[in-house]
């Protein structure tokens, strides 16, 4: 269970955007039922949310155990916020259930204050329960206490802040159903909340000049971000989770300096070295470069020694104190040759695996994964893989023979490096043997597959899918072997290509799974399984430009040397 509280909103003025989930309350139960005759009847009964739909808004599983023996059991509404979970014990006795979980408890601390900060902007009033586990078996929410993790302090920053503003009743949200976030006294005061890392634009009323600050809601800062002029504006924040405030000049307060970064280059492989500049009229320039690096002029270099996403931060002050901030970002990655992922190989893999439940190693070092519950998945390394976060492009290929095409809800995972249905990637087969890519979304209803009877029971087919948000159109394709009795040198060729762009692979993922869900969806169930063996599974990526997404004659297809 994560050890943040869950945000529920509660006494609502305005209606909450469909991208605004409402979290519920999240129970955990340890209890010991009546001793029961060989597979008799026994329930737990529990209260939980009476509105939404609670097919989709809870999932509710718990685990049984008598003796040696533990089963895990799904549970179901039964109507009203009536929840229940029933079971039959193989043998006369008492039962212990454990554990009882509903999907809707695993968000971590970012997360949280995420949604906490969109709630708000949503017009909400946002609440909270407590899913911690304590070891004393206390819920904060029917108890009190404590909240734990790292999310508590930045709620209440969060609430510091806003009583800082206009009365909250003042406020109004001007956002959409779309992913925009806007809270506003129009004339007095704006926020404007960047979940992702794209511009927006905002109308600012009146005639008097705006001051902006920068808000880092994770971070809980405010920077000085310079001035905007009334009427359209636009703000281009150099990472996800940006808030930006505008509060008008007071009569004869002094106006801050402009600041602005020029940077070239702005992306390439490592070692790269970058000019900075300084677009101000104020004569000090401070720069914090990212990496530790800190430097002072108008005019900087610096180069870049490894891979990764470098936030640069300018600090330009004038004679009278005036200070205003701005960032950029600066983006090296490995030559696009090298595969960022390698599994189910012999040797040579990268990042190291671990294998859960049924999950076996096969001939060659291919990844089995039996069909049949209790369920299997394979984890690659010990957290999120840093070289996914911000591909711009990419390209996923290997070996599948399932065993079995029935799938669970959904489909049944390949490669899941969701946050849960957030950022990240999803490549799932379906029981008709197509297969599907969903970046940065949950796949129900994403129209991004290849075709029918890709893959065949028993049999070995090679595939890659590539994606490039660089293009606009036809930037995913499809490329398929014939079904082969084993793995081999073979004819690879184009299946077809789809119109499907989200934007670059999200910051905020989680780690890689093999074969299944990883550890942010577990609660919903581990039968979305791939059912049979994966070998030669690879995944190469670029941030920077197009290049991550290979042509069918750069694209290497691993044969049995593996």
């Amino acid at each position: 269970m994560s050890p943040d509280p869950i945000p529920r909103g509660t006494n609502s003025r305005f209606r909450v955007p469909t991208n605004v989930p409402v979290f519920l309350l999240c129970f955990l139960a340890a209890v010991v039922a009546p001793a029961l005759e060989q597979w008799d009847h026994g329930e737990v009964v529990l209260r939980g949310p009476s509105g939404g739909n609670p097919y989709v808004d809870v999932q509710l599983r718990a685990r049984f155990t008598q003796g040696d023996q533990t089963i895990d059991v799904p549970g179901f509404w039964d109507g009203g916020d009536v929840y229940k979970v029933r079971f039959s014990p193989p043998t006369a006795g008492d039962v212990a259930v454990r554990d009882i979980q509903q999907g809707w408890g695993n968000i971590d601390a970012p997360t949280m204050a995420q949604r906490f900060w969109l709630g708000t902007m949503s017009g909400c009033y946002v609440g909270h329960g407590e899913t911690y586990k304590h070891p004393e078996d206390i819920l904060w929410w029917s108890k009190g206490g404590v909240l734990h993790g790292e999310s508590p302090k930045r709620i209440q920053w969060l609430k510091d802040f806003m009583a800082q503003s206009p009365p909250f009743h003042e406020l109004q949200p001007l956002g959409d159903d779309k992913g925009r976030f806007v809270l506003a006294k129009p004339g007095e005061f704006y926020l404007v909340y960047c979940v992702q890392r794209k511009p927006e634009t905002i109308q600012l009323a009146g005639e008097r000049p705006y001051k902006v600050d920068l808000i880092e809601p994770w971070a809980m800062t405010i920077s000085p971000a310079g001035t905007a002029h009334a009427g359209e504006f636009t703000v281009a924040p150099a990472r996800p989770d940006t808030v930006f405030r505008f509060t008008p000049y007071a009569a004869g307060e002094a106006i801050r300096p402009d600041a602005r970064i020029q940077a070239t280059p702005t992306e390439d492989v490592p070692p790269l070295t970058v000019s900075f500049q300084a677009v101000t009229t104020v004569a000090r320039a401070d720069w914090d470069l990212g990496d530790g690096t800190k430097a002072t002029g108008r005019v900087v270099q610096h180069t870049y020694a490894e891979p990764g996403v470098y936030t640069v931060t300018l600090t330009a002050t004038d004679a009278g104190g005036g200070v205003a901030v701005a960032q950029t970002e600066i983006v090296t990655e490995h030559e696009t040759t090298e595969p960022l992922v390698r599994a189910g190989f012999a040797r040579g893999e990268q990042p190291l695996l671990k294998l859960h439940g049924t999950a076996q190693r096969g001939p060659d070092g291919g990844l089995l994964l039996p069909a049949g519950a209790p369920w299997g998945w394979v984890q690659a390394g010990d957290a999120l893989i840093e070289e996914l976060r911000g591909l711009r492009s990419f390209t996923m290929l290997g070996w599948l023979k399932p065993t079995s095409l029935e799938v669970g809800s959904g489909g049944n995972r390949i490669v899941f490096c969701l946050n849960r249905d957030g950022d990240g990637i999803d490549l799932v087969c379906h029981t008709d043997g197509r297969l599907r890519l969903a970046v940065n979304q949950w796949p129900d209803g994403i129209r991004n597959d290849s075709s029918l009877g890709k893959l065949v029971v028993g049999k070995w087919t090679f595939f890659a899918v590539t994606y490039d948000a660089s293009r606009s159109s036809d930037n995913v394709s499809w490329y398929f072997s014939p079904p082969l009795d084993a793995p081999g040198k073979t004819d690879v060729r184009l299946d077809r290509q789809t119109t499907y762009n989200n934007g670059p692979v999200g910051a905020d993922l989680r780690g890689l799974a093999i074969g299944n869900f990883n550890q942010t969806m577990h609660s919903y169930g581990l039968d979305r399984q791939f059912r049979g063996e994966i070998r030669g599974l690879q995944i190469f990526g670029s941030r920077v430009s197009g290049r991550g997404a290979q042509s069918l004659e750069t694209i290497s297809v691993p044969t049995t040397t593996f």
